[in-house]
């Protein structure tokens, strides 16, 4: 997966997103270092629109206002996962 993912994009592009979505998780209250890793890995894996699905759009208020980052990720539905992959 990683030398697909290199072919794909240039390192930058990549530096970019993950910095782009880790100031999504930081202005939503996402600070613990696993939920922030895992959030991360999915600006890699994902296509650059997953935070527009509308299953995705309301995970990081919900998460700001206590829910568990783990259980919202794990309710998403396959559908969400189908459309968003890269």
């Amino acid at each position: 997966m990683t030398a697909r993912l290199v072919q794909i994009d240039s390192p930058a592009q990549y530096h970019a997103r993950v910095e782009r979505h880790l100031q999504v998780a930081s202005a939503n209250g996402l600070h613990a270092a696993p939920a922030r890793w895992h959030f991360s890995a999915l600006a890699l894996i994902l296509s650059d629109v997953f935070m527009q699905h509308a299953a995705m759009s309301d995970l990081p208020r919900r998460v700001r206002q206590g829910a568990d980052y783990k259980d919202e990720i794990s309710a998403l539905p396959d559908e969400f996962w189908r459309m968003t992959e890269r």
